[in-house]
């Protein structure tokens, strides 16, 4: 699935898409590591990306596990699992605390 091109800011400025903004920040990355040691740089990028992404669909479903992995289209168990071994704190929002924020 593609992101938009391009979309239209809430400041109204043009923005990149998701993967042109990706593709931009890696490539100096990229050179860099293969410059290095050049190994096993697509486990660390997934790594150091999944953590940041399952923490937010957290945070957007409020905690709730089951939301969460369908926002990511994975399954819950799996999601429950990533969560474990990528030390993600979850917190779940009560209702009263939805209702004042």
């Amino acid at each position: 699935m593609h992101v938009i091109a391009r979309q239209k800011a809430v400041n109204g400025k043009d923005t990149r898409s998701l993967e042109d903004y990706l593709e931009w920040k890696m490539g100096d990355f990229v050179k860099g590591m293969k410059a290095g040691s050049g190994r096993n740089l697509h486990p660390m990028l997934i790594s150091v990306i999944e953590r940041p992404l399952i923490a937010r669909s957290l945070e957007q479903t409020n905690g709730n596990q089951i939301q969460a992995a369908a926002l990511l289209g994975l399954n819950r168990n799996t999601l429950r699992k990533k969560i474990k071994d990528l030390n993600i704190p979850v917190k779940r929002k009560r209702a009263a605390q939805r209702r004042e924020a």
